[in-house]
């Protein structure tokens, strides 16, 4: 029964991504493939104004998205890979609504191909 609570949860693992399936893959590639972080100039921003916080928040990063998208292209405008982020979220005023103001500097991975041993000789 143990064993199989421990398949079980490694699988479950396995499925949530934690464990990249090329590292419990025997390596079959004679080339081995690294990437690189490039990263451009910062964007920022100001997003448009909501009654909640979380809304104008997921907005404004939605904008600096799109904005870097026209601007390079999408492999730059994943949040996830954005440097130096800062979000900044106040009502302005007596008023209601909520505006963010967002800077970040957006970044990719690109492959940059290595040659083996092999490949050297």
């Amino acid at each position: 029964m143990k064993n199989l609570k421990k398949l079980t949860f490694f699988l479950l693992i396995c499925s949530l991504g934690l464990f990249p399936a090329h590292s419990l893959a025997g390596t079959q590639s004679k080339k081995t493939i690294e990437t690189e972080l490039i990263c451009k100039d910062k964007i920022k921003l100001i997003g448009f104004p909501n009654i909640l916080e979380s809304i104008a928040h997921m907005r404004t990063v939605i904008q600096w998205s799109n904005k870097v998208k026209k601007k390079y292209d999408e492999t730059f405008a994943q949040w996830h890979n954005a440097q130096s982020k800062s979000i900044k979220c106040k009502k302005e005023g007596s008023s209601q609504y909520f505006t963010c103001t967002l800077t970040a500097i957006p970044c990719a991975h690109k492959e940059v191909k290595l040659e083996s041993e092999t490949d050297k000789k």
